[in-house]
């Protein structure tokens, strides 16, 4: 074919938008050439607006523009649910071994039998890099004196780590849920799921903390009956307080064994019991103390008055249960009310993606913002209101 791509072009221009060029124009309206030496072809017997219209098709496949790129293989990873899924379990796997590495640091026994019986320490990177910031982290406590407050706030959810080891281990997990957020939602996703992953930490002490201090306010009222059976049965204050030691429930067996060793090591017992109750911050242990100290400058029944603190305290239990149980449908309600806005949002967006999609760029940023600061306003002001105290 002796047509170029330029003449089917200017062939195919419309005469208001260009000049006409007659004789690239004859050569398109004319026939091609024949020639007698050549062999047949399918081409040259058909008509020549067929061969023509075969030869635009060949030339709008040559021009053709180029498809939309499809998107690239890390797009299409992290696109991917069960991928995900998978990368934070491997995360969370590395943050167990983290754990670990720090709950193994034991403090090395002194060596006063000339013998090496100090643990040997198994140097790898990971525990390197875990004692470095450890250290790091404790040094900074030191200098700005929260060190025991924070110490005191996980002894009280019974979470044996360090003030240190526990703050470099909430900031490992926060980083980590920023980075998830980072890599599904962009820029905008990193502060917010750090923030989430560093409150997340607080909720989990907080929670321990307050369903332990429960466990030991409903096991108060059988411990002080056990305590004034035993001082009825001949025994002394500290004696007793051995016996509900040994023969207790957790949490009432380990805080008491440990006001048990205190005494023995020179602490005063009302002392102890001071530093139990603030623990603890268990209100019902703070009457007992005052008793005891009464016994012990004035005399009297201790037993006696124990017994009678115990069912004060039953009586207490059995009311605060009662309200519990009147407060049940508010509490119910609350929960309803914060949930709901929380599962239709999922549902809608594993159901309909395109339809909500909206809410996660420009301006439904700010409305979602909004709606999740008004959410955290009104459960506050839901759950104090349901929250009874006396």
């Amino acid at each position: 074919l002796e047509i170029t791509k330029g003449q089917v072009q200017r062939c195919r221009q419309r005469p208001s938008e260009t000049t006409v060029d007659h004789g690239s124009a004859r050569r398109c309206a004319a026939p091609p050439p024949h020639n007698p030496n050549s062999p047949p072809t399918i081409a040259a017997s058909l008509p020549y607006s067929t061969h023509l219209i075969a030869v635009r098709s060949r030339l709008d496949a040559i021009v053709k523009p180029p498809s939309v790129l499809r998107p690239g293989f890390v797009t299409r990873l992290f696109s991917n649910t069960l991928v995900l899924l998978i990368g934070m379990a491997l995360i969370f796997g590395a943050l167990l071994i983290l754990l670990l590495q720090l709950t193994a640091a034991k403090p090395q026994k002194l060596n006063l039998t000339g013998y090496d019986v100090a643990p040997k320490v198994v140097k790898t990177p990971v525990a390197g890099i875990s004692r470095a910031l450890t250290d790091l982290a404790d040094r900074k406590l030191e200098q700005s004196g929260k060190s025991g407050s924070l110490n005191l706030w996980l002894e009280r959810a019974a979470i044996n780590l360090r003030s240190a080891e526990f703050l470099v281990l909430s900031a490992v997990i926060a980083l980590v849920c920023g980075m998830l957020g980072w890599l599904r939602f962009g820029s905008v996703g990193f502060p917010l799921f750090f923030l989430i992953g560093a409150i997340a930490c607080k909720f989990y002490v907080d929670r321990s903390a307050n369903k332990r201090s429960k466990r030991f306010g409903d096991q108060l009222s059988d411990t002080l009956q056990l305590l004034s059976s035993s001082m009825r049965a001949g025994q002394g204050l500290v004696q007793a307080l051995d016996s509900v030691a040994r023969e207790g429930e957790s949490p009432t067996k380990e805080e008491f064994h440990r006001v048990v060793v205190e005494t023995r090591l020179g602490r005063d017992l009302v002392e102890s019991l001071k530093s139990l109750a603030e623990r603890l911050r268990c209100v019902d242990l703070e009457w007992v103390i005052p008793a005891v100290e009464i016994n012990r400058d004035v005399g009297g029944d201790l037993a006696e008055v124990l017994e009678q603190v115990g069912n004060t305290i039953r009586d207490r239990a059995d009311l605060r249960r009662q309200v519990k149980t009147l407060s049940a449908e508010g509490r119910l309600s609350a929960v309803v009310l914060i949930g709901m806005p929380i599962v239709l949002g999922l549902f809608i967006k594993l159901s309909n993606p395109d339809y909500i999609s909206k809410l996660f760029s420009g301006q439904g940023l700010y409305l979602l913002g909004g709606g999740s600061l008004l959410m955290l306003i009104g459960s506050i002001w839901l759950f104090n209101l349901c929250k009874i105290e006396f």
